[in-house]
């Protein structure tokens, strides 16, 4: 399944006035895409599931080119959460989060149970985890490449940017003012 914009600028998935996610995967294992569009102003903490403010997915591959992500807020994933370990890995590529937050813990911009986040010449600039664990990226492994950027990232506790509980790699990037209070 692809979702592809014109541009960043052009086209805008908007969340609703309302408290209410963006986009939630129907489970169906496909590849998920979305390329060249800008997601913002999702909001799922008042949903039965709060997770992923503006993006929610259950175990499906899922992969994002020169998207901007920005001010998606959820208890847990900011802007996207990952629920299933079952293949739902998360790629970025030439991509941009900015001010996405958790009301409570966990990925601040992404969070994914069990899976593997490789971020390729993405940006994430002032997402902020809650409490703790990750106030951009929170998951088990993380890959960070190609000229990413971390800046103004915070986390109360454990992980100022990247919280990852089994491996993390990072080449070719930059990791600036961003913190964790504990």
């Amino acid at each position: 399944v692809k979702f592809i914009g014109e541009s960043q600028a052009n086209t805008i998935i908007e969340g609703a006035a309302t408290k209410s996610r963006v986009f939630q995967d129907a489970d169906t294992d496909a590849e998920m895409t979305f390329d060249t569009l800008t997601i913002r102003n999702g909001d799922s903490t008042s949903l039965g599931s709060p997770e992923g403010g503006c993006i929610y997915i259950d175990g499906n591959p899922f992969i994002l080119y020169d998207v901007t992500m920005d001010n998606c807020t959820a208890t847990y994933g900011g802007a996207i959460v990952v629920t299933s370990a079952a293949g739902g890995n998360v790629t970025t590529y030439d991509s941009t989060f900015t001010d996405n937050s958790t009301t409570s813990s966990n990925g601040g911009a992404i969070a994914a149970n069990g899976n593997t986040i490789t971020v390729n010449a993405t940006t994430f600039i002032d997402n902020t985890s809650g409490s703790n664990y990750g106030g951009a990226i929170s998951a088990p492994t993380v890959i960070v490449e190609n000229g990413s950027v971390f800046k103004g990232n915070s986390s109360n506790a454990n992980g100022g940017a990247i919280y990852a509980t089994l491996d993390l790699t990072v080449s070719d990037s930059t990791f600036g003012g961003s913190g964790a209070g504990e």
